[in-house]
């Protein structure tokens, strides 16, 4: 949760965008929000097997590329980027996301 900001504060940077980063992050974590409603209901049902299936790996996949395109369209508008610029911006933000993710699982699953 803190390590995109992070990095995307020093980015900003680089893209000359400093003035954008707080209305930037603002927008990218009230953008979480909505993004979290509308997969969470979604992500609990398909935990608890409630919906299974190809329709419901159809139903994610659709979901995702709705989150990402939304991440994208707040990144680009927000610091006023182009689409290449925001497409790497949320590439490197699920990028991100994974990396903490397998690192998280690893320290977890590991023996004490």
């Amino acid at each position: 949760w803190v390590l995109f900001p992070l990095v995307a504060f020093y980015l900003v940077q680089v893209l000359e965008r400093e003035n954008q980063y707080f209305g930037f992050i603002v927008a990218y974590n009230w953008a979480s929000v909505l993004q979290n409603a509308i997969y969470l209901p979604f992500a609990v049902l398909f935990e608890l097997a409630i919906i299974s299936g190809d329709g419901a790996y159809f139903t994610n996949l659709i979901l995702l590329c709705l989150v990402l395109a939304y991440t994208w369209f707040v990144t680009k508008t927000a610091l006023n980027v182009s689409g290449f610029v925001a497409s790497g911006l949320v590439v490197l933000d699920v990028g991100l996301w994974i990396m903490v993710n397998k690192l998280t699982e690893t320290m977890l699953l590991s023996p004490a």
